[in-house]
């Protein structure tokens, strides 16, 4: 019996020291985090050959691969590939090499990943949110990277998990000239995402007069509704709050570009004009600029409620004496 249970702790422990042995060494990976961080190709190579994973990761949870596509070490990116590093691995927040080096207006590390086999609307090279690497040249307004991403056949209206698209985002950021170059390049202009939103209202929300500017004069229509049944008008409006309203100069701009376009009383689903939800959202400056455009004072909404209701309601005290003074009827 004892030399059965030596013989299995002989065996068990020739098991576990094998184990061990196998194991990538976490020094040997370390050295070759700090490899990639130096661009140092040679180092690299030396610290895979002493067992170190090329697909290592940093205390962050980003692998190699992510380290060198972000920071353009394109050195240290060859020698990972060459090491067969996976492109498609992403870091514990869900980057991937691909769309970091994109993001980060690296084209040479771009090429390096594409060169290296893998096409560019495979999805497993997106972030985790379905980030393209489009979407993320687009979103900084690189135009080399837009234009070399196009020339590789990335497809130019591939969303995001939110349905958002390179266009949106350029849109939103305020990149018109990546917005012309998407547009010019056949990008879907009418194309929405899952909240029925087209980029004319990422351009209005993020407060982009520049951006909403130039897709007005490219003719984007300004008609459509979002789920909630807002018009880009309303959109801009419903976007802010009392306690957030930064930015206020731009968003008053947008407005201002917009409103030739939109029927001031218009009404969302809920029967509600700009100047209830303004009122409601508490935004005086807003409601200011709304009443100069003799916005109806008294509509109602489907419950019945005026734009003084919403911001007694509210407790909107600014917004309601400013109402008063212009002359809203008491609420019903």
């Amino acid at each position: 019996m004892q030399h059965s249970l030596r013989l299995l702790t002989v065996i068990t422990l020739s098991i576990i020291c094998r184990s061990a042995l196998a194991m990538p060494d976490e020094s040997g990976n370390a050295a070759l985090i700090e490899a990639v961080h130096h661009d140092d190709a040679k180092a690299i190579a030396k610290a895979v050959a002493e067992g170190a994973s090329p697909d290592s990761r940093d205390k962050l949870g980003d692998t190699a691969l992510v380290i060198a596509a972000r920071e353009g070490r394109g050195s240290a990116l060859s020698a990972l590939l060459e090491a067969r590093a996976n492109p498609s691995l992403r870091s514990t927040y869900g980057k991937s090499p691909l769309v970091e080096a994109a993001s980060n207006g690296h084209i040479e590390s771009v090429k390096l990943l594409l060169i290296s086999g893998h096409n560019v609307n495979d999805a497993k090279l997106a972030d985790r949110d379905g980030t393209t690497a489009l979407i993320a040249a687009a979103s900084k307004g690189n135009l080399e990277m837009i234009r070399y991403l196009l020339g590789q056949g990335a497809k130019i209206d591939q969303p995001d998990i939110t349905g958002a698209t390179a266009l949106m985002r350029a849109s939103g950021d305020g990149k018109q000239e990546a917005a012309r170059l998407l547009l010019d390049s056949h990008a879907d202009s009418k194309r929405i995402d899952r909240w029925g939103r087209t980029a004319l209202f990422y351009a209005a929300t993020n407060a982009q007069p520049g951006a909403v500017k130039f897709l007005l004069e490219r003719g984007l229509d300004t008609k459509g509704r979002d789920r909630d049944g807002l018009n880009v008008f309303q959109a801009v409006i419903d976007s802010m709050t009392a306690e957030s309203t930064s930015r206020i100069e731009e968003r008053l701009a947008v407005l201002r570009l917009l409103q030739p376009h939109i029927g001031i009383n218009a009404r969302d689903m809920a029967g509600r004009t700009a100047l209830m939800i303004a009122s409601e959202r508490g935004i005086a400056p807003i409601c200011g600029y709304l009443l100069s455009l003799k916005a109806d004072i008294n509509a109602r909404d489907k419950s019945g409620r005026t734009a003084l209701d919403w911001a007694e309601v509210k407790m909107r005290d600014e917004v309601v004496i400013l109402l008063k003074k212009a002359g809203a009827a008491p609420g019903g």
